[in-house]
């Protein structure tokens, strides 16, 4: 005999209700949809690699691309390239298996646990034994930052996080957050072809506009300057009002004038101005553990998150760990950086691989990396 459940209804109801009003937020902002701007810099992106290795690129309709070079050719939508195999890209979606596999190699990984909102107490008790912040967020497939809140301390906070969550999916994760910023380490192979700073996002004031107002600004900025800032806008969400409210703001209050206000905690919908090229800065051990993480799930194009206080020391020492292994990386963190002067064009060497190019055309190429990391 099943017996009613008001506690679980009430978890149902309240996630209908988030789904509800993220569709809602989704709808408002369809006049600064930046998904046209999305496919027109990828396309950019892969026309200027093509360019450099002399390969014919052919586009599809739906951000589909066919590269030739000789008799060899590749398929590619986007970011996403025929490196690695459908089953591991599934693996790299499931953020505890990739955790636990990690953990089980040696690999600095936070404390984790995994729960769904019907065994929410298992993620109180979890949240309790860290005695430190913690981050919820979905469990699979989730990306770019979608459901992640930040800073969570309490079991309220917690409720509200896992609600928020399992609008993406119902499987959800909770670890020890790690103090520090983010890092994004690309492999090609085990090889560290760029490495990134990614800081939080950020708006300034101009004495007049409310956050709330700034943000929007941003967002019509970015729209405007076709995705050579970023390619997301800022969304108000829980990790944007909590971030405010722990900084003792709100989304109704006017900074001061060339006040720095952080909006968020996770760094997904980061702009030019918060992305850093760092390569030279990278020691060959932190270079080593990051590949170590690739090569223990077996992917050949990883974009290993790091978060660390220090990143010119190893993850043992900084008390650093990785945070996050993507198997289909965003690119266009790589182009969207404040010092374009160090950019490294990542779809050069991605593409050479792709085709098996054995030639010296690319201009932008392993030598170059090698010089950067001994600069």
């Amino acid at each position: 005999m099943r017996f009613f459940s008001p506690r679980k209804w009430i978890f149902k109801l309240l996630r209908i209700l988030y789904f509800l009003r993220h569709g809602w937020k989704k709808l408002r902002n369809n006049a600064l949809d930046l998904k046209d701007v999305f496919s027109e810099f990828h396309e950019d992106m892969w026309r200027e690699a093509a360019n450099e290795l002399s390969v014919k690129l052919v586009r599809y309709s739906g951000g589909f691309y066919r590269a030739h070079y000789g008799e060899r050719s590749t398929w590619i939508q986007d970011y996403l390239v025929e490196l690695d195999h459908h089953v591991t890209l599934q693996v790299a979606r499931n953020k505890p298996l990739v955790s636990k596999v990690l953990s089980e190699h040696g690999v600095p990984v936070p404390p984790f646990h995994a729960f769904t909102l019907n065994n929410i107490a298992s993620a109180k008790e979890f949240l309790r034994n860290q005695n430190a912040p913690c981050v919820v967020k979905p469990a699979l497939e989730s990306a770019g930052g979608k459901g992640v809140t930040t800073h969570v301390k309490t079991d309220r906070e917690l409720i509200r996080a896992a609600i928020f969550a399992s609008a993406f999916c119902p499987l959800i994760m909770i670890e020890r957050q790690v103090p520090g910023d983010v890092y994004r380490f690309l492999y090609l192979d085990g090889e560290l072809i760029d490495a990134i700073r990614r800081r939080p996002p950020q708006v300034i004031g101009d004495g007049r506009s409310t956050i709330r107002e700034l943000i929007r600004a941003e967002n019509k900025r970015r729209v405007e300057q076709s995705g050579h800032l970023a390619l997301k806008v800022l969304v108000i969400d829980v990790d944007c009002r909590k971030t405010l409210k722990r900084n003792g703001l709100s989304l109704n209050l006017i900074p001061q004038k060339d006040q720095a206000v952080a909006v968020k905690t996770t760094t997904n919908e980061s702009g030019a101005f918060e992305c850093e090229s760092i390569l030279n800065l990278i020691p060959k051990e932190l270079i080593r553990e990051g590949a170590r993480a690739a090569e223990v799930l077996g992917i050949r194009l990883a974009g290993i998150d790091v978060m660390t206080t220090d990143v010119s020391i190893p993850l043992k020492q900084s008390g650093g760990k990785i945070i996050e292994v993507n198997a289909s990386p965003g690119l266009h963190y790589h182009y969207q950086t404040r010092n374009p002067e160090d950019r490294v064009a990542v779809a050069i060497p991605i593409l050479r691989r792709l085709l098996d190019i054995q030639n010296d055309t690319e201009r932008i190429n392993y030598e170059f990396v090698q010089q950067k990391l001994q600069a």
